[in-house]
């Protein structure tokens, strides 16, 4: 879960809706996307200024930020494909879609 006004990621145990760790260093987060197949988190921010705007890239087995990408102005909402192992995020201030190779 993304607690955007606290700089941080929650992760949260599906099996209990508990939550398990934080996640800090996530610069106003904003929308998060998850493969289960590679147990990777993504993160993105809504910044609104394109020189900080990224996606946070999460290892889900020790909950640890091992990149962060760069993508558009504020974005808001991602989607994994599983099958091609990218990652879409739509871009809301300049209506377009980053595309992360997973």
């Amino acid at each position: 879960m993304a607690n955007n006004r606290s700089d941080s990621v929650s992760v949260i145990d599906s099996g209990t809706n508990r939550v398990i760790a934080t996640i800090k260093g996530v610069t106003d987060a904003a929308t998060v996307a998850v493969n289960p197949f590679t147990n990777r988190i993504y993160v993105a921010t809504a910044i609104g200024d394109t020189s900080r705007e990224r996606v946070f890239v999460i290892n889900g087995a020790n909950n640890k930020i091992i990149a962060n990408v760069r993508v558009g102005l504020s974005t808001l909402s991602g989607v994994v494909n599983e099958k091609n192992n990218r990652v879409y995020m739509a871009n809301q201030g300049e209506n377009t879609i980053s595309v992360i190779a997973g």
